[in-house]
């Protein structure tokens, strides 16, 4: 069974490279239009050239989805640049060498290096809620982008 995505609009996080990259793709030669951010310029360029040379109408932004302001301007452009969404892909994420984390006394954990993850745990918890819910907001009838 071959996927049909046609006339589909879908915005991923973290599509500048790997998996967010790969799913991107997937979709434009399904037939998807997609809107796309990094937090590295030279990587979203890249990733659009690659989506572009598939075919269709894309867009792309730089975001850092640890702000809360850059998604919800991310969405807006989206929505202004492709039109209503149909699907969303939260694949931004931070990563970091796995190993043994414990707590310490402010509740902050570190990682077997000593590393601070409380940054990193608060984004990958915060970001897909906050993701999920513009869209819904984006399709509202009274909702308005700032």
């Amino acid at each position: 069974m071959e996927l049909s995505l046609k006339g589909k609009k879908i915005l991923i996080t973290g599509a500048g490279a790997g998996i967010g990259l790969a799913c991107a793709e997937a979709f434009v030669t399904a037939g998807a239009e997609v809107a796309i951010c990094d937090v590295e310029q030279a990587r979203l360029d890249e990733a659009l050239a690659s989506l572009t040379a598939i075919g269709g109408n894309h867009y792309g932004q730089l975001c850092d989805v640890a702000s809360a302001d850059a998604v919800a301007d991310f969405f807006a452009n989206s929505v202004k640049a492709l039109g209503a969404l149909d699907i969303v892909l939260n694949n931004a994420g931070v990563g970091s060498p796995l190993g043994a984390a414990r707590g310490n006394r402010r509740g902050r954990l570190r990682s077997a290096h000593g590393h601070q993850s409380q940054g990193r745990l608060a984004l990958h918890a915060r970001e897909p809620s906050r993701s999920c819910r513009l869209p819904v907001q984006a399709t509202s009838s009274t909702w308005r982008p700032h």
